[in-house]
C-alpha cells in the first residue's frame, strides 16, 4: 500500500469513527480499537478502550467535520496521523481540536492504538 493509499483508507476510518451512527456500534468500534488502546481527550482525560465503549454508548450525536487530515509518519506496521476536527451541535458552540492517532497493523487489519485531542483556536 503506498502512502496515499494508507493516508485514504486511515482518513475513511477517522470518519467513520466521527458518524453518529457509527459510533453507536460497539463491535465495529470494539474492532477498531487495539486491545492496548489509550486515549487523552481533549478534556484531558484519559480512556482506555473499555472506557471509550462505554462512553460512546451514551454520547448524544454530535456532527464532526473533520479537516486537515495528513499521514505523518509511517512503517510497515505503524502509522500516526494528524487532523483537525470542529464538533458542532445546536446546544453548544463549535469546538474545534487538533487530532493525532496512532494505529498499528495487527493480522491484516489496521487498529487505533493511541489517540490524542487537544482544543485548538478555530
Amino acid at each position: 500500500m503506498t502512502d496515499a493509499q494508507l493516508a485514504s483508507h486511515l482518513e475513511a476510518l477517522e470518519r467513520r469513527l466521527l458518524d453518529p451512527a457509527e459510533r453507536q456500534s460497539s463491535e465495529w468500534i470494539s474492532d477498531l480499537l487495539a486491545e492496548d488502546f489509550r486515549e487523552i481527550g481533549a478534556s484531558g482525560r484519559e480512556y482506555d478502550k473499555p472506557n471509550v465503549l462505554r462512553q460512546l454508548s451514551i454520547e448524544l450525536p454530535i456532527a464532526h467535520q473533520l479537516s486537515q487530515f495528513s499521514l505523518v509518519q509511517r512503517s510497515n506496521s505503524m502509522a500516526f496521523v494528524t487532523y483537525r476536527i470542529v464538533n458542532k451541535s445546536e446546544d453548544i458552540p463549535p469546538v474545534t481540536s487538533a487530532r493525532c492517532s496512532l494505529w498499528i497493523l495487527r493480522d491484516d487489519r489496521w487498529q487505533m492504538k493511541y489517540h490524542h485531542g487537544t482544543i485548538a483556536a478555530s
